[in-house]
């Protein structure tokens, strides 16, 4: 299963109707940020529902996910606009507790930059924590 596509019509549309300004990465991550708090409640998806990952249509369609599902999406989004995403595993996060969470790095001027949809972090670091 892929959980990411680049090319679907569910994600041009999306970033249509979402991404306001697609050549300023701030304000895609932005944008971005701004639909998950607008649409998406984090909920974790256990037997007998599968897949226990959702794809970026998935959380499109759902509104819900946790942070692998959160970052198929905005890594969708990022390619299909033309940048250069991946995912980043965290083994700690901005407080310097340990974690087993996923999330977004996108390179910009030559640094990556990590982008993470899932509270607290988007509130209060999800552009370049």
């Amino acid at each position: 299963m892929t959980y990411i596509h680049i090319n679907d019509d569910k994600i041009k549309e999306f970033i249509a109707k979402n991404i306001h300004d697609k050549s300023n990465l701030n304000t895609v991550a932005t944008d971005l940020l701004n639909w998950f708090d607008r649409n998406v409640e984090y909920s974790r998806l256990n037997a007998p529902f599968f897949p226990l990952q959702r794809s970026d249509l998935d959380v499109i369609s759902m509104k819900s996910g946790t942070c692998g599902d959160y970052s198929n999406l905005i890594v969708s989004v990022l390619i299909s606009l033309g940048y250069q995403a991946m995912y980043a595993y965290v083994h700690r996060d901005c407080y310097g507790d340990e974690q087993d969470h996923i999330c977004v790095a996108v390179r910009s001027n030559g640094e990556l930059i990590l982008i993470d949809a899932t509270l607290p972090y988007r509130k209060w670091h999800g552009f370049n924590c």
